[in-house]
């Protein structure tokens, strides 16, 4: 994501980056959201992204989040993500300031 400057889309839902169940136990992995964040940071052409599905928890959601900020985003999903009160306060703050936002899915 960092250094490919035409890629404007990435689709990562149902990957299991944020987790993994076996035997009904959640095992959280906050390596591959903070991954995705830290090439989200610093890319100049990603316009949408999708990480839904994933089992994000609320602080790996917060470093995405505010790896988005300032970018020119037209999609986010993060449907399934554990967002909690202060990430859609987080969230609420971005959209203010996306123009280029039209759609989100939560």
């Amino acid at each position: 994501l960092a250094v490919m400057t035409s890629l404007t889309e990435v689709d990562l839902s149902s990957n299991q980056i944020g987790g993994y169940y076996h035997s009904s136990i959640l095992y959280s992995s906050p390596e591959g959201p903070k991954a995705i964040a830290d090439a989200l940071a610093v890319s100049t052409s990603l316009t949408s992204i999708d990480v839904g599905f994933n089992k994000i928890d609320r602080a790996s959601a917060r470093l995405i989040l505010e790896a988005m900020k300032g970018k020119d985003m037209q999609f986010i999903g993060m449907g399934d993500c554990s967002l909690g009160v202060e990430e859609a306060r987080t969230l609420a703050e971005y959209i203010g300031v996306m123009p280029s936002l039209t759609s989100l899915r939560l």
